[in-house]
């Protein structure tokens, strides 16, 4: 996996936002993502948000992902969530680009994080019994400011 680090502009309230592309498009059944944030403010209130980029012919409803949370005094969130990929109407949810998806779930809302690292993991929980996820492109985080 390669991992890329952006700073965007074009979101002037994102503080953080690292991306972890994967190859042939394959998630792994046991594939995590580990991303930490060095906060410098912990007055300042965030939204964690994932971020999950698929391939048009992705055939499940949802991504499911469990979320750890471990903050630099020892405090800890950890829990399973599902991430909506096809929508009632049966059409795919998020922002599409030809064949590329993007969507976007805030996993913790208006949250002060300590000072300090602050250290994320997200981990694949789908269908254990598959060797890999096909049609996953990227998984990633960010920490957007709430004001």
């Amino acid at each position: 996996m390669s991992a890329m680090l952006i700073f965007a502009s074009c979101e002037p309230q994102v503080v953080f936002k690292q991306i972890e592309k994967l190859p042939d498009y394959r998630m792994l059944c046991d594939t995590s993502f580990v991303f930490e944030f060095d906060n410098q403010n912990p007055l300042q209130v965030y939204d964690v948000v994932l971020m999950f980029r698929y391939v048009h012919g992705f055939q499940f409803k949802q991504a499911v992902f469990n979320f750890e949370y471990l903050s630099p005094v020892g405090d800890s969130i950890d829990f399973t969530f599902g991430i909506p990929i096809v929508g009632q109407d049966g059409k795919y949810i998020g922002d599409g680009s030809g064949d590329i998806w993007d969507v976007e779930h805030t996993v913790i809302s208006k949250r002060a994080l300590p000072q300090g690292k602050n250290t994320f993991v997200i981990t694949n929980q789908m269908q254990p019994d598959l060797e890999y996820i096909p049609n996953v492109m990227a998984v990633g985080l960010k920490l957007v400011q709430v004001k």
